[in-house]
């Protein structure tokens, strides 16, 4: 991580630290093609880190629980961690745009399925109001998205108290994202940081 990250510091100064010029440019460019791929290539390390799925684990463990979605950001890892879960005896579904039996849903909906590990397929548009645990295992800084996932857990229902949990890689840039999209939501003040 330390490395990447330090060639982003090294490079992004270049493209004015604007993202969006270092996409464009990234087309015509091979400095910023490479500086692309190196961002790229740090967003999955930090969204993927295999500490995360021993978090889950400890998290569904330790919590009771009516319905839970895990939201991912790479199919790659919704799947390992649903090896992961199914190899310490945790049964649970995945739904990705490569894996998007509606039938699934029905069966979460129902209580069949009781884990949900989604990768942005449920991010939006779907009413899943039994579900009380979200856990976030990536994120970008994007309020939206946050607000999103956080919508499909906060739905009424009579006596359900609902939790959000945030994992995120300390000391890195996954941090200040995390702190990012979070600023503008009512509760940010309540948050435990660990």
């Amino acid at each position: 991580y330390d490395k990447l990250h330090n060639f982003i510091l090294k490079h992004f100064k270049t493209f004015h630290y604007d993202y969006n010029n270092l996409i464009k440019k990234s087309f015509r460019d091979p400095v910023a093609k490479q500086l692309k791929l190196v961002f790229d290539k740090r967003k999955k390390l930090l969204y993927n880190a295999s500490r995360k799925k021993i978090e889950v684990l400890k998290i569904l463990n330790n919590n009771n629980f009516e319905r839970c979605l895990v939201f991912c950001s790479f199919i790659e890892y919704c799947e390992g961690l649903k090896e992961y879960l199914l190899n310490n005896n945790i049964s649970c579904e995945t739904f990705h745009s490569k894996n998007n039996n509606l039938q699934i849903i029905e069966d979460f909906r129902s209580g069949k399925i009781k884990i949900l590990i989604s990768c942005k397929s449920i991010n939006e548009g779907f009413n899943l109001p039994a579900a009380d645990i979200a856990i976030i295992t990536s994120g970008t800084k994007e309020e939206r998205e946050t607000i999103q996932r956080a919508g499909r857990i906060l739905r009424f229902v009579e006596g359900k108290v609902a939790k959000l949990f945030n994992l995120y890689c300390s000391g890195t840039k996954e941090f200040d994202w995390l702190r990012e999209r979070l600023k503008g939501l009512d509760g940010y003040r309540n948050c435990v940081w660990r």
